[in-house]
């Protein structure tokens, strides 16, 4: 049995409040998907460093798909447009140290402020720890952004910041590290 009200109070959830959305895209429930990566033979490149107490913009140089052309990459700077999105992003994180304190967030650019960060405390500096973020966001015109990372110790991403060891990020490939992930609600 269809009921309406039950329908409508889910997608208007599921767009954050906002009913705005394409008849077709509702209806077949797919959304427009990007995702951006760093790219890289994780056997010949090094780990990126992270400073302590430095705020890094992570390295991020490869449109992996875009199946609606909303976004571009461009010196670790993804442009996207106008739009709702919900998005997830990772990076994996091995201290220097036994115990350290980082954040990791996405950073809008063209407002100069943070859209999400989250803190996370990794444990063991021999194996990098997934640090994951994930939110809804809403943009009226073209939009630069940045993920970002600050760690109470020097860090490093993609590899075991003593022994260099690789590490793998995600199932699209081995050579994936940093990953930022969206779907365009509207």
């Amino acid at each position: 049995m269809f009921r309406a009200r039950e329908s409508r109070q889910s997608i208007t959830e599921a767009l954050g409040g906002s009913t705005d959305m394409n008849l077709t895209t509702l209806i077949n429930g797919v959304y427009p998907y990007l995702e951006f990566a760093w790219v890289c033979n994780p056997s010949t490149t090094a780990a990126q460093s992270i400073t302590a107490n430095t705020i890094t913009t992570l390295t991020v140089d490869t449109k992996i798909v875009d199946t609606g052309n909303f976004g571009s990459i461009a010196s670790n700077q993804i442009t996207l447009a106008a739009g709702t999105y919900y998005f997830k992003a990772n990076v994996p994180l091995a201290g220097s140290v036994y115990a350290i304190l980082s954040i990791f967030g996405l950073y809008n650019v063209t407002l100069g402020a943070w859209v999400t960060r989250k803190q996370n405390v990794t444990s063991n500096y021999s194996i990098p720890i997934q640090n994951e973020i994930d939110g809804q966001l809403t943009i009226v015109s073209t939009t630069i952004f940045e993920l970002r990372a600050i760690s109470s110790y020097n860090s490093a991403i993609g590899k075991s910041y003593l022994n260099q060891s690789d590490i793998t990020l995600s199932a699209v490939g081995a050579d994936q590290r940093t990953t930022l992930k969206l779907w365009k609600l509207a």
